[in-house]
């Protein structure tokens, strides 16, 4: 990811409606898996970027630990200014010996650089018998656009494609669904007109932000996050057809599926 993208990341990763609707996802798989297992949990974040999701998770009563690891120096050295206990190092050089309840790998494998099937046998090496594994993707490779180019995205997936790249059988879906569906016509038209290499109308650009990581201002911010939210209320199966980002939370077994 580009440097003034991270700088970006670290002022609007608590503010931002995109990621407060992300957090709000994880925090509610957590605490569904807590109550599961009657007991608190151990979380830890793969590619914990700027530090915004641990941070959020300090604060989660049913989270009783939290870890994880960052390779990009300067996002590192900000989550160690916050006091959180963040490991310098990529999910596939990661030498950790413990296991954790829960591991989270958020919009990570879809980066530029990251080898997918050695970071994903990591983390299920890092996921305790039972854990869950929670994975937030870019979907569908036709939404790719500027902004991924800027914020090193190389690869979109769907369910069907991520599904492939799993290295083993020992990991079940517990629930997956593509989300951020109000804004895919949006994001289509800005891949498109990616995809063909012209520009956008002066008028979209008068009012687009530098970068998409910047919240839009605070009126808009809270209705798209409203928005966003309302989405966990339409059926399933409209759930699991589109969206800009696909969220997927998998069960650890103890041995090959059936």
């Amino acid at each position: 990811m580009d440097h003034k993208e991270y700088t970006t990341l670290a002022r609007a990763q608590t503010s931002h409606f995109w990621f407060r609707t992300l957090y709000n996802f994880i925090i509610s798989a957590l605490c569904l898996e807590s109550k599961l297992q009657s007991k608190s949990l151990s979380v830890f974040d793969a590619g914990a970027g700027c530090g915004g999701l641990m941070s959020k998770l300090h604060s989660v009563t049913c989270v009783r630990t939290i870890q994880g690891c960052e390779p990009y120096y300067w996002a590192w050295s900000l989550c160690r200014e916050n006091s959180l206990k963040v490991i310098n190092s990529s999910i596939e050089k990661l030498t950790i010996n413990e296991a954790f309840d829960v591991v989270t790998c958020i919009d990570v494998l879809v980066l530029e650089g990251v080898d997918i099937q050695c970071a994903i046998s990591r983390l299920i090496d890092l996921t305790v018998d039972g854990g869950l594994i929670i994975f937030n993707l870019a979907a569908y490779p036709l939404l790719r656009r500027h902004h991924d180019v800027k914020c090193g995205c190389a690869r979109r997936f769907t369910y069907k494609s991520f599904l492939k790249e799993l290295p083993n059988d020992n990991l079940l879906t517990v629930n997956f669904f593509y989300w951020n569906i109000f804004l895919s016509p949006v994001i289509l038209i800005q891949a498109l007109f990616y995809r063909t290499g012209f520009k956008l109308p002066t008028f979209i650009h008068r009012y687009q932000s530098p970068s998409d990581l910047e919240p839009p201002p605070a009126l808009i911010n809270s209705l798209l996050f409203l928005i966003l939210s309302a989405e966990k209320y339409f059926p399933v199966f409209m759930r699991r057809l589109f969206g800009t980002s696909l969220f997927i939370i998998f069960r650890k077994t103890s041995g090959h599926l059936e």
